[in-house]
Formats: C-alpha cells, structure tokens, sequence
C-alpha cells in the first residue's frame, strides 16, 4: 500500500547501499556554518538537497496526510532517510566525524493556512556545551517547500541575545523583541541548530502560499552526554551512521514512528501544557 501511494520513493532494507553520495559543502560554507553555530547557535545552509527530492518528499507527504496519518509516517520510504545520511560534509566540522544518527527524535510537520509549528521552546534544558563552543546536540531541519514568515517558517532567539542562557534554560520569555531573527528558507535548504537555543514556528497565515512541509532529526557526538531526559530518547536505538550495509527494515522503521508519536506527544504536553 505505501509503495502504491508513493510508487517515486523506495522502500528497502538497506537503504543507504543505493544513495547519492554526500552533498558538496565547500570548506569555506563549512568553516561559516560552524561559526554560525558557535557564535549565534544556528545555521541555514541554502538549498543543500537536490529539488528533485524535496519535492518527492513533500509530495509523500502530502498523500499521508490527506489519508489522515501524521506526516512522520514519511519515514517508512528510504528517501528522507538518505537524505539525512547525506549531510555528513555539513555535520561533522559541528558534531565530529563519529556522529551520531538514530531512528528516533525525528518529527515531521505539515503546516496549513492558520495552523502553527511548536511554540517557544528548547530542544534541550541541560546545557549542552563542550569548553570550544560546539554542542553536543544537534537538531537538523529541512524544509520541503519553501518556509516563509507567511507559512510558518522558523524563528530564532540567538544564543548571545537570550537573557536566561545558561542559567535558567527553564524560562523562555524575554523582552527584547528586536533580538528574534525570521528564518526564511528555500525548499531543501537545512537549518541546524543548537539543543539549547530558543526557537519556534509562527502561525501560518490564512494567505500563506502553500503548506510549509518540513522534518526535522536529532544528530549526536558519539560522546554526547545522554544522561540527562531529552537525550535519552533520542540517542535509543540503532546507529544508522555506522556503514552503507546497515540495515533499517520496514519493521524498524514503523518502530521508530510509533516511539516519535509517543514521545511527541508527552512532550508537547510537557512544554505546552495548551495543547
């Protein structure tokens, strides 16, 4: 049936035997993109992955939800997989070239006229620092259409401009609005950023253009500190940056998707007690 729905995208065993190779980041965006992430918490690096398979991925997308399931059920096909697989030249001047990729913390959102992402918050809160600057955490989003402030795109409180970093990581307000950055990003592009940093999606406007169709994944240094509750989660289960024959089934997968649901769930009732 899923091959029926979406007959573009694979499903197979061994997923990353059949990728592309990396995507080319040069050593100057990769030096800026570190920078980025020390000094500010962030990055967004333009169009990284190819448009050919955002659009499937988004396409995929958009077939589970009119069926009625969440969008993270995308993570059945290969191809959002390899995609994140793929980012290791962008990833590891951050993270370290044993980074960690697991089937867990993955989420996947699609974000109609009038609907929000997740409101203000961290996606770790325990700082999550090493001496150098570089997190141990890393939570990559990719947009599969392009994300706009018309239809959701992300919004950023930079590292140095947030009041209660790093000690009172539990708070999230602050009264100097003019320090929040708009992330406006193509389709393709991927934005990474900090565990610590306070970040959310706006509402969707009622005029927005298109859905803003996006997934998101938790990567980890292999010495990650994983103690603490937001990375327990997340660090469970196989590591899928190991080798090309690693395999991740169909079976494995539904796992993965089913434990997301779940953990989800809890924290957006944890976080935002509202919804």
């Amino acid at each position: 049936s899923w091959k029926a729905m979406n007959p573009g995208l694979s499903i197979t065993d061994k997923p990353f035997m059949n990728q592309g190779d990396d995507f080319e980041v040069s050593d100057d965006d990769a030096t800026l993109y570190l920078n980025s992430v020390v000094e500010d918490g962030y990055l967004k690096a333009e169009s990284l992955v190819p448009a050919e398979d955002a659009k499937l991925v988004a396409e995929a997308i958009e077939k589970i939800a009119a069926w009625g399931l969440p969008p993270i059920f995308v993570c059945v096909y290969d191809k959002p997989w390899q995609i994140f697989k793929r980012l290791s030249n962008l990833i590891s001047p951050i993270l370290d070239e044993n980074y960690k990729i697991t089937a867990a913390a993955m989420w996947a959102w699609r974000i109609d006229k009038g609907e929000e992402g997740f409101g203000i918050h961290r996606d770790i809160y325990s700082v999550d620092v090493q001496s150098d600057g570089r997190p141990a955490h890393l939570s990559v989003w990719i947009p599969f259409t392009d994300a706009t402030p018309e239809n959701s795109c992300m919004y950023m409180l930079p590292i140095p401009a947030d009041p209660n970093y790093p000690d009172n990581l539990n708070v999230k307000t602050f009264t100097n609005y003019s320090d929040i950055r708009a992330v406006p990003a193509k389709a393709g592009s991927v934005l990474a950023w900090h565990g610590n940093i306070a970040h959310w999606g706006s509402r969707s406007s009622k005029l927005a253009e298109h859905p803003r169709i996006s997934m998101a994944m938790g990567l980890f240094r292999a010495d990650a500190d994983t103690s603490v509750e937001d990375l327990a989660y997340s660090t469970s289960g196989l590591d899928l940056n190991a080798d090309k024959p690693v395999p991740l089934t169909f079976e494995q997968r539904l796992f993965a998707i089913g434990e997301s649901i779940s953990f989800y769930k809890n924290r957006v009732k944890q976080y935002h007690a509202d919804k």
